[in-house]
């Protein structure tokens, strides 16, 4: 037989069935998403309570918002003032200034309107950066001016050079102005001014003492000033003036869109460190407090949002990374490409304003909490804003806002979900490999028994061998031991078959045999009376013939009968007696006794199935039994109550059952008599027994008896 290879092997479809493993990771996707929204929703409920915290800690110092009631118009533009990070020198340059490029601030430039039909065009262009360092306020100005005009050493007027004019508001609530013009670059000493009749006028004492630095450069100039902030109010004003060589026409940039000389001085917060220490005891890391009075102006700014800062040194990034190993960095690779990451750097388009003019800052300054979520520019950030209501006597004088990036949610998804996919991966290889292993020791035990038992049968249809011994207690084992019982029972009947021609030669062979010496004898007797006798043995020898062909049929005709045979239901009890009646009669040279032991609770045996059926199995046994009895000694026939059900048992005194027969015994034609017995055997009568036994749903067995020694057949028949 060729044996032919699977095109879908065992390993295949387990390997297919570990891929449902990935499921795993899939499932843990959809709980960390869910994770994630309520972590989002956690967080935007803490952020709210530590804004209601801090909201209430103000409650009780209105004081702090003093800026809303003394300073400029609420639409005015406004400055709040932050501390500078970085130490300042007063010269001019800017080094300072020039890392922060969005915390600058554009001046605003309008052109001097005359007599003539066009205005004058100017190409004036100047920005500055305002900060704070300790007990000091510094502004540093750039201006782009083609043609930068000095003040004549002469000129003591200040009206006919390029300058810069700051308009400021005293702690006493009175407005000076001071004006910075040079007749060269260097340090300058602001003067203080009055304005009238369209003239600056100097006065002769300066109540100020404002330093300050001007430095030309390739496209204008630059200026540095330096103000004592005991000396602030919360009012300030910006002139820059441009005057052009030829010209009597003077243009201005103002912090002022609308306004020209007339200047609407802008609000101006320098942090209170009262108000500073109070949010930095309340502050928590990697996050962003806000204090906002009832026209969104800024009052109070503390802490920092993470990842908001200038990226560190590039080499002790590289160093880090060096330091990991290869699996590490091959990990964070992945890990990076697999998964939304928190952007490390960002610019936040909020971190150099003076006033929150979102609608949730309004929603809040009209007496409703609210969160906002934003995205920065690299959208690899989102930014959430919890504000909430300052109240004092009835009425919202500010607001509290406080910011904290989605970096936590963000690492926290992250992390969880790493830990899904790694315990999810480590767990496919695991089971996808102990699957293998397993698939690969199943299809070698199943090809090594498919060889055996393909070896075990001949072409011919002979069995050479029998299946190797396995002690395995799966599956496959017991397949194998079923094959070894397969082969076994095949290869005893094959025996049989071929002992059969010569057990029925030898039963065929002497009926024959008297058939043909009773003729040869009939043709040469010379007397009737002889003559007549070898007749009469020749009839014996054709009835010898008849009972075998007989006995070879029965099997095949009661296997017809069955088919045909009604059950009816009838009592067992009288038939099996009136069957021993009949045998006491008819075998008188046995003795054939009847034993019957009932439970009280039964008064009858009732079976359902065919009496003459029964008989004829009953027949079978007791025939058998008197064959094999010993000389002189009882067959018992006993009906009692089983477990199982109703048994009816024969025993008789006698040799034992050959061990290797017990389990044959009621197969066809198989007969352990001895050979040259009177009476032919084909080993029938106990195979037509099990027949009837199996249609009246009954089963029989045989077993040896020691005391007293003999066999005892069993045919246990169920209840109704």
């Amino acid at each position: 037989m060729q044996s032919r290879s699977p095109s879908f092997s065992i390993g295949k479809k387990l390997f297919l069935a570990s891929l449902s493993l990935l499921l795993i990771p899939f499932f843990g996707y959809q709980q960390i998403q869910k994770m994630s929204e309520y972590l989002r929703d956690n967080q935007e409920q803490t952020l709210l309570t530590r804004a209601q915290m801090v909201a209430a800690t103000l409650h009780e110092r209105p004081e702090l918002f003093t800026i809303s009631t003394s300073s400029a118009h609420p639409d005015a533009h406004h400055l709040y003032v932050r501390p500078h990070s970085l130490p300042i020198t007063l010269d001019g340059y800017g080094e300072e200034w020039h890392p922060y490029p969005e915390k600058s601030h554009n001046l605003f430039t309008h052109l001097n309107e005359t007599s003539r039909p066009e205005p004058v065009q100017t190409t004036l262009d100047a920005r500055f950066w305002i900060g704070s360092d300790q007990d000091a306020l510094y502004l540093y100005f750039e201006i782009k001016d083609d043609q930068v005009i000095y003040r004549p050493y002469e000129d003591q007027s200040l009206n006919n050079s390029d300058a810069l004019t700051l308009i400021l508001e005293r702690p006493n609530g009175k407005i000076e102005k001071y004006r910075i013009t040079t007749a060269a670059p260097g340090r300058v000493q602001a003067r203080q001014v009055t304005w009238s009749k369209d003239q600056f006028h100097v006065l002769e004492s300066n109540a100020l003492n404002i330093h300050s630095v001007w430095h030309e450069t390739a496209t204008g100039y630059n200026i540095e000033i330096e103000i004592p902030i005991a000396e602030m109010g919360h009012r300030l004003g910006i002139i820059i003036s441009d005057i052009d060589q030829d010209s009597h026409d003077i243009n201005y940039a103002t912090l002022d869109a609308n306004k020209t000389k007339s200047v609407s001085l802008s609000s101006i917060v320098i942090p209170s460190p009262d108000l500073e220490s109070l949010l930095q005891r309340l502050d928590t890391p990697s996050s962003r407090t806000w204090v906002i009075d009832h026209h969104r102006r800024v009052v109070a700014l503390t802490g920092q949002l993470e990842g908001h800062h200038t990226p560190s040194d590039p080499i002790n990034e590289l160093e880090k990374r060096t330091q990991q190993s290869f699996f590490n960095n091959l990990k964070n690779i992945f890990y990076t490409l697999l998964l939304p990451q928190p952007g490390q750097f960002f610019n936040d388009v909020l971190s150099t304003v003076s006033k929150l003019e979102n609608q949730e800052i309004t929603n809040t300054l009209q007496g409703t909490p609210s969160t906002q979520w934003r995205r920065t520019q690299d959208k690899n950030t989102n930014i959430l804003m919890a504000s909430y209501p300052v109240w004092s006597q009835g009425k919202i004088i500010g607001a509290v806002a406080i910011e904290e990036t989605s970096h936590r949610t963000v690492l926290l998804q992250n992390r969880a979900m790493e830990i899904v996919v790694n315990l999810s991966l480590l767990t496919f290889i695991t089971a996808a490999t102990v699957l293998l292993l397993i698939a690969a020791r199943l299809s070698y035990r199943i090809k090594k028994l498919r060889d055996e038992t393909e070896q075990a049968i001949s072409p011919d249809g002979q069995i050479k061998s029998t299946l190797t011994y396995t002690s395995a207690s799966d599956e496959i084992g017991d397949l194998a031991v079923s094959f070894t019982d397969i082969l076994k029972r095949l290869n005893e009947y094959n025996q049989y078959l071929e002992s059969m021609s010569s057990k029925l030669s030898h039963e065929l062979r002497t009926p024959i045999a008297i058939i043909r010496s009773s003729l040869d004898n009939l043709d040469q007797a010379e007397e009737a009376t002889e003559a007549a006798l070898y007749v009469d043995r020749a009839k014996k020898g054709l009835e010898r013939l008849s009972i075998i062909l007989t006995r070879m049929s029965e099997a095949t005709r009661l296997e017809q009968t069955l088919q045909q045979e009604k059950f009816s239901i009838f009592e067992l009890s009288p038939l099996i007696k009136s069957c021993v009646s009949g045998y006491q009669l008819a075998y008188n040279n046995n003795v054939i006794v009847f034993s019957e032991t009932l439970s009280i609770s039964t008064k009858t045996l009732n079976i359902k199935g065919t009496p003459d059926l029964i008989a004829q199995l009953l027949d079978k046994l007791i025939s058998n039994a008197i064959d094999f009895s010993a000389t002189n000694t009882p067959i018992t026939i006993a009906l009692s109550h089983k477990e199982g059900g109703i048994e009816l048992s024969v025993f008789n005194q006698g040799p034992h059952l050959p061990d290797n027969m017990k389990h044959d015994l009621f197969n066809s034609m198989v007969s352990v008599r001895q050979q040259g017995s009177k009476e032919p055997h084909l080993g029938l009568g106990l195979y037509v027994v099990r027949l009837i036994a199996q249609h009246h749903r009954a089963t029989v067995s045989a077993h040896n008896v020691t005391q007293p020694k003999g066999v005892c057949f069993c045919v246990t028949f169920p209840y109704l």
